[in-house]
């Protein structure tokens, strides 16, 4: 059964209402992590859910190709990624400040952030404390306002902060003087888990997020992290694809997925945290980036063309076999055959078989 969007929080509030049939199954596929909450909290997540999610974004990444696009997705992404944190400017502004030097507070945002990705994506980088206190000082060099409370010596922030809506607050981060030897064990045992380079990438982001080590710059800092992670262990192809516009464009559910992902229920004796909300959200939107590049590269034919705008009418996941196609697009069973595996090829399809016939899923929306 698919709980993609809920978490072990709401199913057991839903499990008050309509019994625990629901929680039993969503418990049998938790996987407990290494990492423990600010209140020594389990945290899990559901490799159930992950697992087709995880296969997808694989073929999807595979037909991915060198297309050079590095200069002008990372700007796009720089961008992106700032607007997430409130920098009001356009693309074209920061073209135009990239060679006047004419810098506002907004473009300084976007600027530094693009100057800190490039850093992430060097050939010597390196995830650690100090790689990690590096991008953080590029991406707010020009517009930190919270110098008060940082620093004087230290790496990290040297005092409290809050995550609110200014009315209510959502999120209190760990203790400062607890952050480093924290944030030192997780990569220190990062780095020994044996897991899928994606949800590794995606722990990363998450705890930079949770435990907010900096007074300002978490988001882009984590945002940065988790393409940077990708890259250097062996998905180099991340730099051609801009995750923070499909964020931007969700950053309601960006936001509510995070939020989720920070409750905390108790199960009996247990005390759980199930980020399972920001691992999902943050694949699948990096499935849906990916898949966006693969339009660049991809020169669709018009029967292909045609096909994938029906499919995308019944929404994501939508299926179709040979037969189907036929009746869609009036071409022989071996036609339909080659469009179909085509696009299966391209990225835009995955396939399965049942029993002596091709499923083929649509991976885009």
């Amino acid at each position: 059964m698919d709980y993609s969007g809920m978490s072990l929080y709401q199913l057991s509030e839903l499990s008050k209402i309509y019994g625990a049939e629901k929680l039993d199954d969503y418990k049998a596929n938790l996987k407990t992590t290494f990492i423990k909450g600010i209140h020594s909290e389990k945290i899990v997540y559901n490799k159930n859910i992950l697992k087709t999610l995880l296969m997808e974004m694989d073929t999807v990444y595979s037909s991915i190709i060198d297309l050079h696009l590095e200069k002008e997705v990372l700007l796009i992404d720089a961008y992106e990624s700032a607007t997430i944190e409130g920098a009001r400017t356009t693309i074209d502004e920061v073209k135009h400040i990239l060679v006047n030097n004419k810098d506002t507070k907004d473009t300084y945002m976007v600027k530094d952030t693009l100057a800190a990705s490039k850093l992430a994506y060097s050939s010597d980088f390196k995830i650690n404390l100090d790689g990690i206190c590096d991008i953080w000082k590029i991406v707010t060099q020009n517009v930190y306002e919270n110098k008060r409370q940082q620093l004087n010596g230290s790496r990290f922030r040297t005092g409290m902060v809050y995550i609110s809506n200014g009315i209510k607050v959502f999120h209190t981060p760990e203790k400062p003087e607890r952050i480093e030897n924290k944030l030192t064990l997780f990569l220190q045992r990062l780095s020994q888990l044996e897991e899928n380079v994606f949800i590794k990438a995606a722990l990363l982001h998450f705890y930079i997020v949770y435990i907010h080590p900096f007074c300002d710059g978490n988001g882009r800092t984590a945002r940065i992290c988790f393409n940077s992670y990708l890259y250097h262990n062996g998905i180099k192809n991340i730099n051609k694809v801009a995750l923070s516009k499909f964020i931007n464009k969700d950053r309601n559910n960006y936001y509510k997925s995070i939020s989720e992902s920070e409750k905390f229920v108790k199960i009996n004796s247990d005390v759980f945290m199930d980020i399972t909300p920001s691992i999902h959200y943050l694949l699948s939107t990096l499935k849906e980036a990916m898949t966006s590049t693969l339009f660049l590269q991809n020169k669709l034919s018009a029967e292909e063309k045609k096909l994938l705008t029906t499919m995308k009418k019944r929404g994501k996941n939508a299926e179709i076999t040979v037969k189907k196609c036929i009746k869609i697009l009036y071409l022989s069973e071996q036609e339909c055959r080659n469009i179909l595996n085509s696009l299966t090829n391209k990225g835009y399809l995955s396939k399965r078989k049942e029993g002596v016939k091709n499923i083929y899923t649509l991976l885009i929306s």
